[in-house]
């Protein structure tokens, strides 16, 4: 008769156990609140983006916070030179590379 309780009880212990991981298995599923600091844009996966944003801005240098690029024509003639140097070596390169062919 000992046997049959103790087997009893340890079947109980076992529905209760079971139970209690269907109930957490069916429970919805609720994204975590944003955390501060967080970019939070929305990936290709669809979830949201955990890098830290730029300091005073909402996104990360990823997804925008970084620049919006030169403002000053100071800023747009340095972009102007630095193109113009990069297609001069591309160029370059490619002539090379079409000579020695």
């Amino acid at each position: 008769m000992e046997y049959q309780d103790e087997h009893i009880k340890r079947l109980f212990a076992r529905l209760s156990e079971l139970e209690r991981i269907v109930d957490e298995r069916s429970k919805p599923v609720v994204p975590p609140p944003p955390r501060t600091g967080l970019c939070g844009a929305k990936t290709r996966k669809g979830t949201p983006c955990q890098c830290k944003a730029i300091e005073g801005k909402n996104r990360c240098k990823l997804h925008g916070g970084k620049s919006t690029g030169a403002k000053t024509a100071e800023g747009i003639e340095r972009i102007r030179q630095g193109q113009a140097r990069r297609w001069a070596k591309a160029s370059f390169q490619r002539e090379a590379h079409e000579n020695n062919s």
